[in-house]
């Protein structure tokens, strides 16, 4: 488990935090599959459910991530730097 030791605290803590409701959304999952599979929902309500279903499986569309741009990066605290080919060439990147 050495990827555990190197997971910083920050994303350990919130996975604990957030168990809970990833735990209960599974159940109440299960129960609203159950309902469906029975027949107690409206048909507007099993158009939902399965909807959400085929979202969450992949099946329709996801819109396209949007590229980083320099500001972006610079407000995370990433920083950018610019090689040009000659530069790169000569051996005067520091990258």
């Amino acid at each position: 488990m050495a990827w555990l030791a190197e997971t910083p605290l920050a994303v350990v803590l919130a996975h604990v935090r957030m168990l809970g409701r990833l735990q209960a959304e599974e159940r109440l999952g299960g129960i609203n599959d159950a309902g469906l599979a029975a027949g107690n929902f409206e048909p507007w309500q099993a158009g939902q459910h399965l909807g959400r279903l085929t979202r969450a499986a992949g099946g329709a569309a996801r819109p396209r991530a949007a590229k980083a741009s320099t500001a972006g990066l610079a407000m995370m605290g990433i920083a950018t730097v610019f090689v040009t080919p000659e530069a790169n060439e000569e051996g005067l990147s520091n990258v």
